[in-house]
């Protein structure tokens, strides 16, 4: 048993009871144990009547309202909205990336005179993949080989990134909505909390075809009817938030989709091409360079 200490650990403000009155500290802290840790998240995070279940429940069964709800100052009974975004987008691409393949970066020989090559394939796939190497010539005449399972292995390498290119693009996000609702008279935030209360919708979407993926193959449900409950859901959404007729704003749903589904599709394509430049220069890097011979 811990004696209770005459000032808070926390803010030093001094102790009238078991808990600090200015920051809500407990006054005896015991060592942190992994059954304590799991405890106060099952608790105050997951419980039945905690801020996860209740924000889940608004998210999905009221689009709009947990923005509303932000900018008019009730808080303290939702989940933030960027841990909100960051929980929905940590567990899509963690179970996006449920027994993915590894990527191994290898760099062989020369295959032959003048050229080189260079392997970014999973390990357990070789030989899966039809070898159908693409040709390059460099500007100083060198030649490059790479392979199919190279040309895979950069796509991987770039959707290993997606999750942060979603989050870098939030910002252009919030700017096609500042765009499109630039006369509304609206609080402060009300663009940025809206993005990340529909990017968490967005991957919360996604969870269930993915859980069907994995485990449930023949529940599995096409693409398309996903982006009918994105294209849905936005249109209710910026019509709760935004005002006006919901036709209108089912319209500017398809936009707003549009524009920035085009927007990630040309930020992921450049940085297909980054690592592919990158996989280039190495093999580029063991290429010898032609011999010129001079006529007689």
């Amino acid at each position: 048993m811990h004696e209770r200490p005459e000032q808070c650990h926390n803010c030093d403000t001094p102790l009238q009871g078991d808990f600090c009155h200015v920051c809500g500290q407990e006054a005896v802290l015991e060592s942190p144990t992994f059954r304590e840790f799991l405890h106060e998240y099952l608790h105050h995070y997951v419980a039945l009547e905690g801020k996860l279940w209740r924000t889940l429940r608004t998210l999905l069964l009221s689009p709009g309202k947990l923005t509303m709800e932000f900018t008019r100052g009730r808080r303290q009974r939702y989940v933030k909205p960027l841990a909100l975004y960051i929980t929905f987008s940590f567990l899509f691409f963690l179970l996006l990336n449920l027994g993915g393949p590894s990527q191994s970066i290898s760099t062989p020989p020369p295959a032959a005179e003048g050229k080189a090559s260079v392997q970014i394939a999973p390990p357990h796939a070789a030989g899966a993949l039809p070898d159908e190497p693409v040709q390059l010539v460099l500007p100083d005449g060198r030649q490059v080989e790479l392979s199919s399972g190279t040309l895979l292995g950069v796509f991987k390498q770039a959707f290993g990134k997606l999750s942060y290119l979603i989050f870098a693009l939030l910002p252009l996000y919030t700017f096609w909505l500042w765009l499109f609702y630039r006369k509304r008279a609206l609080p402060p935030g009300t663009h940025l909390v809206f993005a990340f209360h529909y990017h968490a919708f967005f991957f919360l979407a996604l969870l269930p075809g993915q859980l069907a993926a994995h485990w449930f193959p023949a529940l599995a449900w096409g693409e398309q009817w996903t982006l009918l409950v994105w294209w849905l859901y936005l249109g209710f959404a910026l019509h709760h938030v935004y005002a006006g007729r919901f036709w209108p704003q089912l319209l500017r749903a398809s936009v707003l989709m549009l524009l920035h589904g085009c927007a990630v599709v040309l930020a992921f394509a450049g940085l297909m091409l980054l690592f592919g430049m990158q996989v280039v220069d190495q093999a580029a890097s063991t290429a010898p360079r032609p011999t010129h011979t001079q006529q007689p």
